[in-house]
């Protein structure tokens, strides 16, 4: 297979509809040049990188640039946000270059979470109630922004595993170290992800702080300061008020 031709097939492969970003081995499988052809390939790839037709993305796999991977305003490269119903949205970094991409649920192969720099792809366009509406699908995610969470450890089991507070990431957390550390279930604690979840494989983590039973002084304020990446330390006076705020804020949700 000459050189040129393996140019072609690359470049016809990472602009195809259906691409994932991969990582040059497999990309050099899914266009069957590779075993004794791999040389030929990575040198023909090093060419494209060269010329700037293709560049390393995220994780080291093969991406189009931005300017060229098809239409600009088809790719949408921004901060993606969950909802705790499954869909959600893209919010474009550059403002005002795109409107939001609607995410649904299913849509996320690459197993995004709230926070993450995303990069998307449009996949249909619309009106509802007289302005544009955009569908689209996750490819890559470019980088991830949260990995420390707070939430109530739960067992099944042998699986040990946190279910995170609020919003920002809504799917279990399996931590096997937790059977070690003599933790109840139903205790507050931070998790830190050391593998993050993909389409097939949910996330795993390991149990950095136990921070107490539900309702226990300081509790809720210290999931505060977690969850917001406060400092950790405040002076007497301003953790009472915070943890005056706290307790105000669930008793009017109580009254609502």
């Amino acid at each position: 297979m000459s050189a040129d031709r393996i140019k072609t097939d690359i470049l016809k492969h990472v602009k195809s509809e259906g691409y994932l970003p991969q990582k040059p081995k497999q990309l050099a499988e899914s266009i069957s040049a590779h075993d004794a052809k791999y040389p030929d390939f990575k040198e023909a790839l090093l060419d494209l990188m060269e010329e700037g037709r293709v560049v390393l993305g995220a994780a080291g796999t093969i991406v189009m640039p931005a300017s060229r991977s098809g239409e600009k305003r088809d790719q949408i490269v921004g901060t993606y946000r969950q909802n705790r119903k499954g869909f959600g949205f893209v919010i474009p970094t550059e403002v005002g270059s795109h409107e939001d991409l609607f995410i649904p649920e299913g849509n996320n192969p690459a197993a995004a979470i709230t926070g993450d720099v995303v990069r998307a792809k449009v996949i249909a366009r619309g009106q509802r109630d007289g302005k544009a509406v955009a569908t689209g699908q996750i490819v890559e995610v470019v980088e991830r922004k949260n990995k420390r969470f707070v939430g109530s450890l739960q067992r099944t089991g042998n699986q040990w595993f946190v279910l995170p507070d609020g919003n920002t990431y809504i799917e279990p957390i399996y931590t096997p170290d937790a059977a070690t550390k003599y933790i109840k279930p139903g205790t507050k604690v931070v998790v830190e992800i050391t593998e993050f979840p993909t389409k097939d494989e949910a996330a795993m983590g390991v149990i950095t702080d136990v921070l107490g039973k539900e309702g226990e002084k300081d509790v809720d304020l210290k999931s505060v300061i977690v969850q917001n990446n406060l400092p950790g330390e405040f002076p007497e006076a301003v953790k009472d008020q915070a943890s005056s705020a706290v307790a105000n804020f669930k008793l009017d949700d109580a009254r609502h």
